[in-house]
């Protein structure tokens, strides 16, 4: 009886395996794999011994950062309109349900343009953005529609300013930029430092080379573990004494597809030559990056 019960086992296993590898190259079941494998990645290491987790996201030529710390969350741009369901995708997945910080870097859509949809989606506690001149975003139709959602949703708008600062479970998120008025939105975007413990990251959004020359003569320590290098590696951006002024160990490009080669091969020289670690989401996919404030860890996986 024993061995026919093996048997019978074994059979069902083996069928069970087969139907599985049949169904797995269905174009169904493949979604179904893929999911499987992107809800494993996207496992925080151990909320224990890695309570800070920051996601950079795969969506092209664009930012959508997640932070999480200690069961609270921020996301840090939206990517874009077209790509704002898979930036929600991978909220739920995170287990995500509410946001305690929505914040936009600066009004340009490749960094706004998921916020009309994902405000919807998910419940945040503030929005947070430059204060930057309103006539410089009389034309931007992202903008618009964003200010149209923060209204209906009657969510509280913070127009940040250098000093300003806000916390996410025990780390703290500190506005270093900008520090002077700018004729365009990239030189506007907020430069985020974010502390937790001895670990520390910088936001840079699509500041260019006149916003870090600003920064650099405020002598505030710009110095961080990693780096989220501005404007997708572009070569207005990220010289090469503002890098050196950061110290980078880990940085990160959020960059994709694009006309205009990004990221730079001179910007990726420059970010050599200090030896920091490159990661990139066109080549690496979602990029995570764990801390306990003293031990750093980095995971690269598939888009999204």
């Amino acid at each position: 009886m024993k061995n026919q019960s093996k048997t019978k086992c074994r059979y069902v296993i083996i069928s069970l395996a087969v139907i599985f590898l049949v169904f797995s190259v269905t174009p169904m079941g493949q979604d179904f794999v893929d999911l499987i494998a992107e809800s494993l990645d996207l496992q925080v290491n151990s909320e224990e011994e890695y309570p800070l987790n920051i996601y950079f996201l795969s969506v092209g030529k664009a930012d959508a950062i997640v932070i999480a710390c200690e069961d609270e969350y921020a996301l840090l741009d939206s990517g874009t309109f077209d790509r704002s369901e898979e930036v929600e995708v991978v909220l739920r997945r995170l287990g995500i349900d509410k946001l305690k910080l929505a914040v936009a870097s600066h009004p340009d859509s490749d960094h706004i343009g998921g916020f009309s949809r994902l405000l919807k989606s998910f419940a945040a506690e503030q929005f947070v953005q430059p204060n930057f001149p309103d006539q410089l975003v009389t034309d931007n139709a992202e903008q618009q529609q964003l200010e149209t959602t923060l209204k209906e949703l009657a969510l509280p708008i913070t127009k940040a300013q250098a000093g300003d600062k806000f916390q996410l479970g025990t780390a703290t998120i500190e506005v270093l930029g900008p520090v002077e008025e700018y004729a365009e939105t990239n030189n506007y975007s907020l430069v985020l430092k974010l502390q937790y413990k001895d670990f520390s990251a910088l936001f840079c959004g699509d500041i260019e080379a006149q916003a870090e020359v600003d920064l650099l003569a405020t002598d505030v320590d710009l110095r961080a573990d990693c780096i989220k290098i501005a404007h997708h590696g572009s070569k207005t951006s990220s010289t090469a004494e503002f890098l050196s002024a950061v110290q980078a160990k880990y940085a990160v490009v959020s960059t994709g597809a694009d006309s205009n080669k990004l990221p730079r091969s001179e910007v990726l020289k420059r970010i050599e030559a200090l030896g920091a670690e490159i990661y990139r989401t066109d080549l690496d996919g979602k990029i995570q990056v764990s801390s306990n404030g003293e031990e750093t860890i980095i995971k690269a996986g598939k888009a999204g």
